[in-house]
């Protein structure tokens, strides 16, 4: 579903760059995803893997700028638009429900949301925490991707991979000048990931 909709998208941007929709039709043509899910689960590298498959970069907006630079916020927007690369808001835990007395808050929100209003082309959003998301920014989620935690299994298999992928580098390094042999005792690496896989949950 995920894969559909960014390829959708991307292709209606192509399609943007050659024609000007009436006004009344301006408003639809983003897209926003949101993946959320525990810490570690792979939300960003999911994101980063979408983008990569279709030949785009993504490009990175500190959540935490959205509530405090305004006029920042608009331009990092602006770039992301003229270099074609997707926004990425990653944790974006800070657009979260704030107190409604506070102006200055309120003023910024306000221009974010009609960024994602407005804005022609895919927005990522990235969360450990939904619930505590802002309900108008929730409103303009157009798909969401849920990420459950861990399994030990899985766990054991990322680590494995890692493995596999370091001796694999350091396979296409022999040769080189100053390269020294990687040790790798997965026993070990593999107990210890299930010692704090079962200590720690926010671990997982």
């Amino acid at each position: 579903m995920l894969r559909l909709a960014v390829r959708s998208s991307f292709r209606q941007g192509q399609e943007a760059a050659f024609s000007r929709p009436p006004v009344s039709r301006r408003k639809k043509r983003g897209l926003v995803v949101m993946v959320q899910g525990p810490p570690d689960s792979g939300k960003t590298v999911t994101v980063e893997a979408m983008a990569h498959a279709y030949n785009k970069a993504l490009f990175a907006i500190e959540a935490n700028e959205l509530v405090n630079e305004t006029d920042e916020t608009t331009m990092a927007f602006e770039v992301a638009k003229a270099w074609d690369c997707p926004p990425l808001l990653d944790d974006a835990d800070i657009l979260q429900s704030r107190a409604r007395h506070d102006s200055r808050v309120n003023q910024h929100a306000a221009r974010f949301l009609r960024i994602l209003d407005t804005f022609p082309g895919l927005i990522f959003l990235t969360t450990s925490h939904p619930a505590a998301l802002d309900e108008n920014v929730k409103s303009r989620v157009h798909l969401t991707i849920c990420f459950k935690p861990l399994t030990l299994g899985q766990t054991r298999n990322i680590f494995q991979l890692s493995f596999d992928r370091l001796r694999e580098e350091e396979h296409q390094d022999v040769g080189k000048a100053d390269t020294e042999s990687l040790a790798i005792s997965d026993d070990e690496v593999l107990r210890f990931a299930e010692e704090h896989y079962n200590k720690d949950a926010s671990g997982r």
